[in-house]
This record gives structure tokens, C-alpha cells and sequence, in this order.
């Protein structure tokens, strides 16, 4: 595994923890900049554009 692709597997998971405790501790918490976060990530890893 490249380092790049290791560094984004943790960033993923850091993200996903965040959004996981915050909706556990007050369920209607709004998560939506860390969702924003994983897309552009997302976007990045498969280098799409943004329409």
C-alpha cells in the first residue's frame, strides 16, 4: 500500500469515528462539514470534479 492511500484510510476512519461518536452521544447532531469532508476526499481519490 502507498502512503498517500494509507494517510487517506486513516483520514476516512478519523472522519467516520468523529461523525459515529457525535451521532451516538446527541443523535440529531449535524455532521454535515465532516460529511463534506469524505466527499471531497472521495472526489480527490478518484479524481472527479465537482459539477
Amino acid at each position: 500500500m502507498n502512503r498517500e492511500l494509507g494517510y487517506n484510510l486513516i483520514k476516512y476512519k478519523s472522519l467516520v469515528d468523529k461523525i459515529l461518536v457525535a451521532i451516538k452521544q446527541k443523535p440529531k447532531t449535524n455532521t454535515s462539514h465532516w460529511e463534506r469532508e469524505i466527499d471531497r476526499l472521495v472526489y480527490q481519490l478518484y479524481e472527479l470534479m465537482v459539477e
